[in-house]
């Protein structure tokens, strides 16, 4: 069981197996159910479709549901349908729902007002995928991924924000806000300019295999890329956030680096939130085709694929 949050972006994963045989052909009407009771029953998600990940990940489904401001604090419980060869599959889990007062006790809260914005290149365009992250102190009280316009959107309070911003190819970018009370504030174009220092395209992809070989990606993962030999103080590289398969991609020039990964995933083993926060020392070079991080020797289970033009060097 999992402890989520007011206001708060859930992914819910469902992993079609057939005992530690993954199922992904002639699978389909993957559904999901949630409801809770308070007083009564009420139904919050009804037959809500689900996504196929793509291969090599395509018996695991994925929903998208954002948790209310004002949603009850209490249990939820959770019912995934799906049809394999005529034949109807059904799994179950519960999740806990906190106020968003328990988890950033700060006078900011809840998330009332739509703050939007874009994230656009030196020329006007906007810039696909890149991640906007909104913290004050040390809580993070929004994220965000820019649509194919470059267009983003967060929910917040009234308050002072920090709000950074990171795509793949590109200096990362921040700025102060002051947002004022009201239901909707636009903070206008943010302009990110391109990095041509890194002219290695860096990848790899993060999942977590379980003790019974189901595969779950990790998404919202943040990587950081730092110089060996950079001193305190010097910014990174590069940055970068996993999506939804748990892929990265960012470019680089040659060298050695540190390789910083840091975030939260849901452990389906221990059914609760774990914290990810590793560093790997790696050299980046144009010839390789690339080993990676081996998956044999990764701690607790996790796996590294996909790597491109880099290896793991200890």
């Amino acid at each position: 069981m999992s402890d989520l949050i007011q206001g708060e972006n859930a992914t819910f994963y469902v992993a079609i197996m057939d005992g530690s045989t993954p199922l992904s052909v002639g699978v389909s009407g993957t559904t999901i159910d949630i409801y809770h009771f308070n007083g009564g029953f009420i139904n919050d998600v009804s037959s809500g479709a689900m996504t196929q990940q793509n291969s090599p990940f395509n018996n695991i489904w994925y929903y998208n549901y954002n948790i209310p401001n004002n949603a009850d604090v209490t249990t939820y419980n959770i019912v995934y349908n799906s049809l394999f060869s005529g034949n109807v599959i059904q799994a179950t889990e519960t999740f806990n729902v906190l106020p968003a007062a328990s988890v950033f006790p700060t006078p900011i809260g809840g998330g009332t007002i739509s703050v939007s914005g874009s994230v656009i290149d030196a020329s006007g365009t906007g810039i696909v995928g890149a991640s906007v992250v909104v913290t004050s102190g040390n809580n993070t009280y929004g994220a965000a991924s820019t649509s194919v316009s470059g267009l983003f959107t967060v929910m917040l309070n009234a308050g002072q924000y920090l709000f950074s911003y990171f795509a793949n190819g590109y200096f990362p970018n921040s700025s102060l806000q002051s947002i004022p009370s009201g239901t909707t504030w636009n903070i206008g174009p943010i302009v990110l300019q391109l990095d041509n220092q890194g002219a290695i395209t860096i990848s790899d992809t993060f999942v977590y295999q379980t003790p019974e070989l189901q595969i779950i990606p990790l998404p919202n993962l943040k990587v950081t890329l730092t110089p060996q030999d950079s001193i305190t103080g010097d910014p990174p590289a590069a940055v970068a956030y996993t999506d939804m398969s748990g892929t990265w991609v960012m470019n680089a020039n040659a060298g050695l680096y540190v390789l910083a990964v840091q975030g939260e995933y849901w452990n389906p083993t221990t059914s609760k939130n774990d914290r990810y926060n590793y560093t790997y020392n790696i050299e980046v070079n144009p010839v390789w085709s690339g080993t990676g991080i081996s998956g044999t020797s990764s701690p607790f289970n996790f796996q590294y694929l996909d790597t491109s033009k880099y290896n793991y060097i200890g």
